[in-house]
């Protein structure tokens, strides 16, 4: 079963997947993982998304992770 990026990015506000994602990988910092948690699938998926819309990926070690657990309510 496909993921259905479209619909998501909008019911968490944002108008396209593209910016949803550039959102919360390169201006939030948020890891695939931590985008996956919030979005309730696997970082895997995460990185496939982020090809997909031609959002380059970081390699490892390259984000910055932010301590503790993401906060859903900080991009609801």
């Amino acid at each position: 079963m496909a993921i259905e990026w479209e619909r998501i990015a909008k019911e968490k506000g944002y108008d396209s997947p593209t910016e949803m994602f550039k959102k919360m990988y390169t201006e939030q910092k948020y890891t695939m993982t931590d985008i996956g948690t919030i979005l309730g699938c696997s970082s895997y998926a995460i990185g496939a998304a982020l090809d997909k819309y031609g959002i380059t990926r970081q390699r490892h070690g390259g984000v910055r992770r932010v301590r503790g657990k993401p906060s859903i309510s900080a991009i609801e």
